[in-house]
């Protein structure tokens, strides 16, 4: 489950693809994956701030696991 502020990694910045951002969120979890996107809130490619009408969107995701019953 994500925010838009925390999918902004694919559809806004283009940081990673949908399986991408899902590896981060199983590999490294839910604060790697809106770190990188809160760095991309404050630089652009020269590393200059990006005009916004507010610092930071919201940006909340929660990835959940279910394993399969072994008999």
């Amino acid at each position: 489950m994500l925010t838009d502020g925390a999918s902004a990694a694919v559809d806004q910045y283009q940081l990673l693809d949908w399986r991408g951002l899902l590896d981060v969120l199983t590999d490294h979890g839910p604060h790697e994956l809106i770190r990188r996107v809160r760095e991309a809130e404050t630089a652009d490619g020269d590393g200059h701030a990006r005009r916004r009408y507010k610092r930071h969107d919201d940006a909340s995701a929660a990835l959940c696991l279910f394993e399969e019953d072994q008999p």
